[in-house]
């Protein structure tokens, strides 16, 4: 027996499987204010109390809400519990921002069909001719610009100060063919701007190097790609900027800003004799300790500090702030920088992290190696080896790292985790001094060939054991790095990471979406927030109690956006199977035993007029691009 594929026209009342809705009681837990969760960017959360490795897996987990705005989600979802929004008591919200530069507030527990935000904001106006950046206004030095596939607005995780009720982000714009860069200060209650918000991000300071004219370089709003997630220390918003495809003349820029009127504070260039040295660090944000130094590593650019210049391009840098500027305190650079700078092997591919109750930072770039460094004497550089510096070692078999690591200190000691593009995710024990060799585990699985590697945060219950939990997103297949891929979010018990104990894709109704490049999930109250490229926020958490899980049960109501349906045979028990079909209407396609792969996935799209269309996944995405 064989189908015609069609859009199928659904009434409300059908005999698909649906998903169930649920709706939660609100309970407060953990803020998630900045990118990877501190200051220190170890991407833990240590107060998670409902969800542990006994209770996440394929039947009592999964997807709640898919949550729709206006654009690819490149930012880590923050959480800030317990706040009056809309005359509502004790809401706890999840922020997210898009690169169609728009803001949206939710609540973070309650889901219904087509959830509408709290608020949102939006920071175009068309009428004027202002509208976000554009991958086609800028990285000409390759041509065709692909790293970002459309819009270039909300890139750099903002940051929230919980004291004050405000979020800190920058937008980007164009007008009438001129480019802008704007710091805001929004009220996170409701979504208007703090006095002295918006403020133009602009400035020049003394240099010879490139772009520079009588001894000034000034900021270049086009070409500077603000990736760095924001950083809030000693009432200062801390931001970084990098390149596109190093079209220059670029540099490395960090600028902090006051916190109350936003007035620019200090500003440091990595390469004022130079050119080059961004501060990307595949979107995590700079570190800050607790005496407010700064912590940035740089990227393929000028490097002459060895020698007496100012250059510190492929550095790791301990910045202590002064009243006008920056102090270089510490920096360190590997002896090869010569050779990662002729193979575009950034040392700054990742950001740093700061080692809990150690003087120690650790991060690794493309080139594959961690590096572990005294903070208080990083070493400089010497030529032939890095011995000067506490470790280093080759995690990644020369494999791109991207984003920082990740700490948990668990009953059975405390580990850094890493997954490099290609390679499995690895676990590396601390035994106070170094990291013990070889890797202490291993997933059984590698991420696919290409960009970009695994991003990863961990849920805990402090040290208690059972309740570590090492999620992790990462194309499920393909190079993302310069096109749209499917994504796939796992779960592995972070003690013994050779146990994977649920991942999206073993139930069709839990598909993450398309894959956010550089971005990790967030965990708050027992609920776990992934950003894609899909135009959704998708949210995951305990079923309701008697729902039996992710399989779908049999049920008339409403579809709902963002989950996706099996069309299954009543006579057959198989499924509709579109693999090997074109995409035309009239064109046979199979009834198959039932496998959840793409080719039996259908996402509904509300017809407006009380019917459904379900399209195929692998159609949906074949029309997205990159």
């Amino acid at each position: 027996m064989r189908a015609i594929l069609r859009q199928t026209r659904l009434p409300l009342r059908s005999s698909l499987f649906l998903a169930t809705v649920a709706v939660f009681t609100a309970a407060h837990g953990p803020s998630v204010l900045t990118q990877h969760n501190n200051n220190a960017r170890t991407g833990a959360v240590l107060q998670e109390t409902h969800l542990d490795v006994s209770n996440v897996n394929s039947k009592t987990f999964g997807k709640l809400a898919a949550l729709k705005v206006d654009d690819q989600i490149y930012t880590q979802p923050l959480i800030v519990p317990d706040r009056m929004i809309n005359g509502r008591e004790g809401v706890n919200v999840v922020f997210v921002a898009t690169v169609n530069n728009s803001v949206y507030a939710f609540d973070a527990d309650n889901f219904v069909p087509d959830q509408k935000p709290l608020w949102s904001q939006n920071y175009n106006d068309p009428s004027q001719g202002i509208g976000p950046v554009k991958n086609t206004d800028v990285g000409q030095n390759c041509g065709e610009y692909h790293d970002f596939s459309g819009n270039i607005g909300i890139v750099g995780t903002p940051v929230i100060n919980d004291v004050t009720d405000t979020m800190y982000f920058v937008v980007r714009t164009k007008q009438n063919g001129k480019y802008f860069q704007w710091l805001h200060a929004i009220d996170i209650k409701n979504g208007n701007e703090r006095p002295s918000s918006p403020t133009e991000i602009k400035f020049s300071v003394p240099g010879s190097g490139e772009g520079s004219v009588n001894g000034m370089i000034a900021f270049d709003p086009r070409k500077q790609n603000q990736r760095t997630a924001l950083l809030l220390s000693g009432n200062t918003v801390y931001m970084g900027w990098a390149s596109h495809c190093d079209t220059g003349p670029y540099h490395g820029y960090l600028a902090g800003f006051d916190a109350d009127t936003l007035a620019l504070k200090r500003v440091f260039n990595t390469t004022p004799g130079g050119g080059e040295g961004g501060i990307w660090q595949a979107g995590q944000g700079a570190s800050a300790d607790a005496d407010g130094n700064i912590y940035i590593v740089t990227g393929n650019g000028t490097f002459d500090a060895h020698t007496g210049g100012n250059n510190y391009g492929q550095a790791f840098l301990k910045l202590a702030p002064t009243e006008s500027g920056f102090k270089v305190a510490s920096w360190f650079t590997p002896f090869n920088y010569d050779q990662l700078n002729r193979d575009d092997n950034d040392l700054g591919g990742s950001g740093a992290l700061l080692i809990p109750d150690t003087h120690l930072v650790l991060s690794g770039g493309k080139g594959g190696v961690w590096y572990l460094v005294d903070r208080d004497n990083m070493g400089g550089w010497q030529a032939d080896s890095d011995s000067q510096i506490v470790q280093s070692i080759n995690v990644a078999d020369n494999r791109h790292l991207h984003g920082s690591p990740t700490w948990w200190e668990g009953p059975n000691g405390k580990f850094a985790y890493v997954w490099a593009e290609y390679k499995h995710l690895r676990a590396y024990r601390f035994n106070g001094t170094q990291f013990e060799l070889p890797a202490f585990g291993e997933s059984t699985m590698a991420a696919p060939d290409g960009m970009p590697g695994g991003f990863l945060s961990i849920s805990a219950y402090g040290s208690k054991a059972g309740t570590g939990i090492l999620w992790a997103s990462h194309p499920f297949l393909g190079d993302a790095n310069q096109a749209a891929r499917a994504g796939i979010l796992r779960a592995f018990d972070a003690s013994d990471i050779t146990k994977e104990i649920w991942n999206s894709r073993q139930n069709l109704s839990d598909d993450l979406g398309l894959f956010a490049k550089f971005t990790s999930p967030t965990i708050a109250n027992g609920k776990v927030y992934a950003s894609t490229f899909s135009g959704q926020l998708v949210v995951y958490g305990l079923l309701p109690s008697g729902s039996g899980g992710t399989v779908p049960v049999p049920q008339t109501g409403s579809l709902t956006h963002g989950l996706l349906y099996s069309i299954t045979s009543a006579q057959s028990g198989k499924c509709i199977d579109i693999s090997n079909a074109s995409h035309n209407n009239g064109v046979r396609v199979q009834q198959w035993d039932c496998n959840k792969s793409d080719a039996q996935a259908f996402r509904p799209q509300d017809n407006g007029d009380g019917s459904y269309s379900l399209i195929n996944l692998v159609i949906y995405r074949s029309n997205l691009g990159t």
